[in-house]
């Protein structure tokens, strides 16, 4: 907490000193872009427009979110690692972007530490086991005795390739030794079509994407990854209640800047990001989506840097013992 109201206090000197390294006579002296690597109205995009809005009135600058989607996140990725080093344009990437991605593509064209600085961590997010309200499971123990007797038959879904519903399917299928069918998508909404109507037995995703589809009892949730119940959902257990011990996972959401970006501006860009997390609009607007806000102290620069060096590591290994593959 000292070190988050020294960076506050430094935040007011910061954007009125030239920025050695930058070309702009202070920081920020124009409008400021977040860069979404996936297409509108999903979790990442919903983390993105909620913190604009307060990170505009900390930096006295407008902050535009601009949505550039493909290939898992990569595409804007790419974007967001070429740009110029001065402050102005960022990524927000996740746990899929910045580990997962990595972990499954060796050819991956961007390096998550070396290529980006971290500017702080926003949002957690747990995902939920979801099947079609008319479903023969009626919970996991049901949908991994079928999985075990019926090898390959499970038609799991996926919102793609290093999303975060890949991702815990991933961990799921570790942890029991499953055989699944994989099916897939461009994105979590054609993905729920097919669990709604059907053709899909199975699907993981973010709580943001699923509580809705679980609430207006168009999809039954069977467990939720996170390590409590969450309170939207009182009556869904979580996976380590229901088969799996030790299996926890939550997304974690954040924002990057372009690996030569001066060290004075990115000090000026992490004091914005946490007080805007710390705004009580930007902590409403999560609550209302499910999603946990990070503690202070514990989404900074180094803090969130740390965390994605210990999830290359954990998703690396996932990787190899399952022998993911880019879908």
């Amino acid at each position: 907490m000292n070190r988050f109201k020294r960076l506050l206090g430094g935040l007011a000197v910061s954007c009125t000193l030239a920025a050695p390294g930058a070309r702009a006579a202070d920081f920020p002296a124009k409008p400021v872009t977040i860069i979404v690597p996936f297409a509108a109205g999903g979790p990442v995009d919903i983390v993105a427009r909620s913190v604009a809005v307060p990170m505009a009135d900390v930096l006295k600058r407008p902050v535009i979110v601009e949505n550039d989607a493909g290939a898992a996140g990569i595409v804007g990725s790419v974007k967001a690692m070429r740009a110029a080093p001065d402050g102005y344009t960022l990524l927000l990437g996740h746990a899929g972007t910045h580990a997962f991605n990595a972990a499954l593509n060796p050819a991956l064209q961007y390096r998550p530490i070396e290529d980006f600085k971290t500017v702080a961590m926003l949002a957690n997010m747990p995902s939920i086991l979801n099947v079609s309200a008319g479903s023969r499971f009626k919970d996991v123990k049901e949908l991994l005795t079928y999985a075990r007797a019926n090898p390959k038959k499970l038609n799991f879904g996926s919102a793609g390739s290093g999303s975060a519903s890949h991702l815990a399917a991933m961990m799921l299928i570790d942890a029991t030794k499953i055989e699944v069918t994989f099916v897939s998508y461009r994105g979590s909404n054609p993905a729920f079509t097919d669990l709604i109507s059907g053709q899909l037995d199975a699907l993981f995703d973010t709580s943001a994407q699923a509580v809705p589809q679980v609430l207006g009892k168009r999809v039954r949730a069977l467990a939720v990854t996170s390590d409590q119940r969450l309170p939207a959902l009182p009556g869904t257990v979580t996976l380590a209640e229901s088969c799996c011990k030790n299996l926890s996972l939550e997304i974690w959401y954040g924002l990057f800047a372009p690996r030569n970006t001066p060290d004075n501006i990115l000090q000026t860009l992490e004091a914005a990001a946490l007080a805007s997390i710390g705004d009580p609009r930007y902590r409403a607007t999560m609550q209302k989506a499910n999603v946990r806000v990070p503690e202070l102290a514990k989404a900074g620069r180094q803090e969130f840097e740390a965390v994605i060096r210990r999830d290359l590591v954990r998703f690396g290994d996932l990787a190899k013992r399952t022998e993911a593959k880019v879908e």
